[in-house]
């Protein structure tokens, strides 16, 4: 090779150093982590799906007819097959598995690229507002509250997702 010389050791290239670097165990230390995610905004991408997740799996709970808290047989509504089944065990069950599906979620968008983590959040996020909005429509002026949340999420969120610092030119 060029520019080498034998019995020297090659030294390794920056990229395989920033791979190498990335799982080495001192490297996983808490403070680098928050570090390293807050720098890249992983943390804020955390926000919008735990949020509608939990405001989603609260009107789920709310949403449940009377009978249902009384322990006696009444329906069960719910759409998602594996929150229907949890909700037919008991309502602890319900948030037990909610809070799995909110912890899966927190890992697999803290370990995803940024790009790949962005877009999730964004689809999860979206989907918990959907199955948030069936659950307001049940109310008096159910739809009004509907659109009120979704432009409220939308002014909220859309910086988080859309915002891109190196395109702000300062105005003149």
């Amino acid at each position: 090779m060029l520019g080498h010389q034998e019995g020297t050791p090659r030294r390794p290239s920056r990229q395989t150093h920033r791979i190498a670097r990335r799982v080495t165990p001192n490297s996983l230390n808490a403070s680098d982590l928050m570090k390293r995610m807050s720098s890249n905004g992983k943390l804020l991408l955390l926000l919008p799906p735990v949020v509608s997740a939990i405001v989603d799996a609260a009107l789920t709970l709310c949403g449940q007819a009377d009978g249902y808290w009384a322990g006696t047989q009444v329906p069960i509504f719910e759409v998602n097959p594996i929150g229907y089944y949890l909700l037919s065990l008991s309502p602890l069950a319900f948030i037990a598995g909610i809070s799995v599906w909110i912890l899966v979620v927190i890992l697999v968008l803290l370990l995803a690229p940024t790009p790949i983590s962005k877009w999730m959040s964004l689809a999860i996020f979206l989907t918990h507002l959907f199955a948030a909005s069936t659950w307001i429509m049940r109310f008096d002026h159910g739809l009004y509250w509907a659109v009120l949340m979704f432009v409220a999420a939308r002014v909220i969120v859309h910086p988080i997702y859309f915002s891109n610092p190196s395109r702000i030119t300062p105005a003149e």
